[in-house]
């Protein structure tokens, strides 16, 4: 599900790494970690997506949980959290993976 990725930049053979642990520092600091890691780029891109995130998240937490019977409540806004988490995460990873290759830097196997 979290597949690992290495970018290397052709001219100076620089090497980056994308593990699987990038993606719990992608669902936690998106913008944050998308500019440390791969530069301004698709900045712009990722404050959308992490304020999208968050909105939908409050929304479902201020309207959503009221449809879910109370006992069921904590389970349902465990999943939610969980989800969108997930969400973040993936669409996080997948703009610093297009930001590499937009500057073409040649995917690798990751070693």
């Amino acid at each position: 599900m979290f597949p690992s990725y290495r970018f290397v930049e052709p001219h100076t053979e620089k090497s980056v790494r994308i593990g699987k642990l990038s993606y719990l520092w992608a669902s936690l600091l998106g913008p944050v970690y998308l500019l440390a890691k791969a530069g301004p780029g698709k900045l712009l891109q990722s404050l959308v997506l992490s304020i999208a995130c968050m909105v939908a998240l409050f929304v479902f937490v201020a309207r959503g949980l009221s449809y879910v019977p109370g006992e069921l409540q904590p389970v349902a806004l465990l999943f939610a959290v969980i989800a969108f988490f997930l969400v973040h995460s993936i669409r996080t990873m997948t703009l610093v993976k297009d930001s590499f290759l937009r500057r073409h830097w040649t995917p690798r196997p990751p070693n």
